[in-house]
């Protein structure tokens, strides 16, 4: 990518770190939510596919395209990928996005909001190997989403607090949509008059009828609470206006029951708010139009911003995927295990990765006859230790 188009067009979710941008392009958003909320299944996983650059010093993901998991299996309690749809997720990058790489994962968890499965975090460490591929969380049910991203200081995954929503003219991820649409899209075909070969377009348009008629139920159900709340709030009144009318005695006490009251009211309505906010930005993300006044617009004249190529990882950046070709199994014979090595690793990430430190690359040194630390190469099996 010699040259960055830059969106114009975009929409901040959160706020935004200064360690890493995430931009997602909105058929994608939109494609990966209804997916999550497909009836087939509880749980679904993605893949995500784009570029990772540095722009002005600062690490920039740009994902505009998604591979929706067909092979899928069981293990653990979760899902994972099988076999084929590696072979799948191959043939489809080559096809609909060539010009990219994988960039992470999508998984949906209905109910669940943004708990991050120890399972599923473990599953996209060990497959999932490069610093700036994330994990994308959705709740279709709780209309909740976040990234997850690498820390080096934690080691660990941590949730990011923002992202980008951006908006352009995506062909390659629009025809996919239509080779691959899902329940609640439809698939329309125009034809112009005249040349019909030459002439004909398709376009996808998504069916949000349901959707907008749970966000009015939703409205409908606030007005008639606030409805109900009044009348309540009117009788204590009453009542008390009568009180104090029957017996000036008592107007301490009413005075300590109507702050009681007021303490409550502001409660309710404190939560009543909350949930309108959360309503009315669920029918905002099905608008296909731009937000104005959440969009920041980047101005044309603005300089162009230097970027700085990330190396290139290979075909594609995925250990998993590059061991379709050259599949390995550990050895396991008592407590023994071995690992190939694999591109860009080193005896301390190995250390880290099976250890939790760097501690023991003194022992697998030891047992692999290894001399110097740096003397390892590309398909060579180690051995290593039991834990000291």
């Amino acid at each position: 990518m010699d040259k960055v188009d830059f969106p114009r067009n975009i929409k901040q979710i959160g706020s935004i770190g200064s360690n890493k941008k995430i931009y997602i392009e909105d058929y994608v958003f939109t494609y990966l939510n209804e997916y999550a909320n497909a009836p087939e299944s509880s749980e679904k996983l993605a893949l995500l596919v784009g570029n990772n650059i540095v722009i002005d010093g600062i690490e920039t993901l740009f994902i505009n395209g998604a591979i929706k998991g067909e092979f899928v299996k069981k293990e653990n309690d979760i899902n994972i990928f099988t076999d084929e749809f590696w072979i799948y997720a191959k043939m489809q990058i080559k096809e609909y996005f060539a010009d990219c790489e994988i960039v992470g994962l999508m998984q949906s968890q209905p109910g669940y909001g943004l708990y991050l499965n120890m399972n599923y975090s473990n599953y996209f460490m060990n497959n999932f190997t490069y610093k700036h591929q994330v994990l994308f969380l959705l709740d279709p049910l709780e209309k909740m989403n976040c990234f997850y991203i690498w820390d080096d200081e934690q080691k660990d995954l941590i949730e990011s607090t923002g992202y980008f929503i951006y908006y352009e003219q995506n062909e390659n991820m629009h025809e996919y949509m239509i080779n691959n649409p899902i329940s609640k899209y439809k698939v329309k075909n125009t034809t112009q008059k005249g040349n019909i070969a030459e002439n004909k377009k398709t376009e996808v348009r998504f069916v949000s009828e349901e959707r907008t008629k749970r966000v009015f139920n939703e409205q409908k159900k606030l007005i008639n609470m606030l409805i109900s709340l009044a009348a309540v709030l009117f009788l204590i009144c009453f009542v008390m206006g009568a009180g104090l009318m029957q017996n000036e005695d008592r107007i301490t006490a009413l005075e300590k029951d109507l702050s009681q009251v007021s303490y409550a009211y502001n409660n309710i309505m404190g939560q009543l708010r909350q949930d309108n906010a959360q309503s009315v930005f669920a029918a905002q993300q099905d608008v296909e139009q731009i937000v104005e006044p959440k969009a920041t617009i980047i101005n044309e004249n603005m300089s162009t911003p230097t970027v700085t190529l990330i190396p290139d990882t290979g075909s594609i950046s995925n250990n998993v995927y590059d061991e379709i070709d050259n599949m390995i199994d550990d050895d396991v014979n008592n407590n023994t295990i071995t690992y190939e090595v694999k591109e860009g690793d080193t005896l301390g990430y190995i250390s880290q990765r099976f250890y939790g430190d760097s501690s023991m690359v003194t022992h697998i040194m030891e047992l692999n006859n290894i001399e110097e630390s740096d003397m390892i190469y590309l398909g060579q099996v180690l051995t290593l230790p039991d834990k000291i």
